[in-house]
């Protein structure tokens, strides 16, 4: 999983679109047993999607931060991210928690 991460990185670095890497990249290190810091990082990609609009992969994200918030036993902050992604766009049907 780290490794596709990597390349995932190294992919949309090339095409100067490294948001989704950031957070791909974030999420499987936290899987791999390195949460420290993923949840800063994938909130920082958050507020960077917000930033450009880009919305279709958000609750996914969400998702994963929940998982990490798990990971490191922050309950409250992972409620707090599974409430957030229910409550966006509710009307995209894909990547609910």
């Amino acid at each position: 999983m780290l490794q596709i991460s990597e390349e995932s990185s190294r992919v949309s670095a090339a095409s100067h679109y490294p948001l989704t890497a950031k957070t791909n990249l974030a999420y499987s290190r936290a899987r791999m047993g390195e949460a420290s810091g993923a949840a800063e990082q994938l909130q920082d990609g958050l507020s960077e999607f917000n930033t450009i609009k880009w919305h279709v992969t958000c609750r996914m994200v969400l998702g994963w931060l929940a998982e990490v918030h798990l990971l490191t036993r922050n309950m409250t902050g992972a409620m707090d991210s599974v409430e957030q992604a229910l409550r966006f766009n509710t009307e995209e049907v894909i990547f609910q928690p």
